[in-house]
């Protein structure tokens, strides 16, 4: 989650794992309050991209018990912000 103008607070990411079912688990980071297979994380900041930049959330996937080699499994994500220019960002 990152924004190219702008600085801007109170991101919240929320992430969808339910396709990684046998394929991995996710260790949701302690930023992050999962529900089943969502989970919303909280970015207090979300910087500008600059090279001092750094990631806001990581995940860390561990291969499921019993999972086949090479399958594959996706995540999707939607992100927002208050507290840019006029107030919001998305």
């Amino acid at each position: 989650m990152y924004h190219d103008t702008f600085t801007v607070t109170d991101g919240r990411l929320t992430v969808e794992a339910s396709g990684l079912a046998g394929v991995a688990e996710v260790i949701w980071p302690e930023d992050c309050a999962p529900s089943g297979t969502t989970a919303v994380c909280a970015v207090a900041q979300v910087p500008v991209i600059s090279p001092d930049y750094s990631p806001q959330v990581l995940l860390e996937a561990h291969a499921a018990e019993g999972a086949e080699a090479g399958k594959q499994g996706r995540t999707t994500y939607a992100a927002t912000a208050t507290g840019g220019p006029e107030g919001t960002a998305g």
